[in-house]
């Protein structure tokens, strides 16, 4: 009897003992899984904290361009000011360009005036000399007829 309690007790501590080493290997498999599962996490933070990173420099990249667009922006807002400072200008100096262009044409055309007057004037004056001086001549000849030799 001792020896068939032995023996039962030998089995039921052989399973038990079996049991124990199967709980510790499906333990063991499933911290391993734990493990392989914690280390893809871990992989995956890595991988989303140099995503973030990038994110970050393409945020502060984004940032400097949109300053140095406003820079440029601005830079061109006061050119284009000074540009249409320089053409209004450029208009009043031709307007008063034309003006004095016009008073001198107006000039020109009293010149042009006067001249044709006295271009006129010199003309009867010198039909006039010609005319005295056939008039001289007719005398002349008339008053020789009177002179005594």
């Amino acid at each position: 009897m001792v020896a068939t309690e032995v023996r039962r007790l030998a089995a039921t501590s052989s399973e038990a003992a079996a049991q124990t080493e199967s709980l510790i290997q499906g333990i063991l498999a499933r911290l391993d899984e734990a493990r392989a599962a914690s280390a893809r996490a871990l992989d995956r933070v890595g991988t989303v904290r140099e995503a973030t990173e990038h994110g970050r420099l393409s945020f502060t990249q984004v940032e400097a361009a949109v300053g140095e667009a406003d820079q440029w922006t601005a830079a061109m807002a006061t050119s284009a000011a000074a540009g249409d400072q320089l053409v209004t200008e450029l208009q009043q100096r031709l307007t008063a360009l034309n003006a004095g262009t016009q008073s001198f044409v107006n000039a020109m055309h009293d010149v042009a005036a006067a001249s044709e007057e006295q271009s006129a004037s010199t003309q009867e004056i010198a039909a006039a000399a010609s005319h005295l001086a056939l008039t001289a001549a007719q005398l002349d000849r008339a008053a020789s007829a009177f002179r005594t030799s």
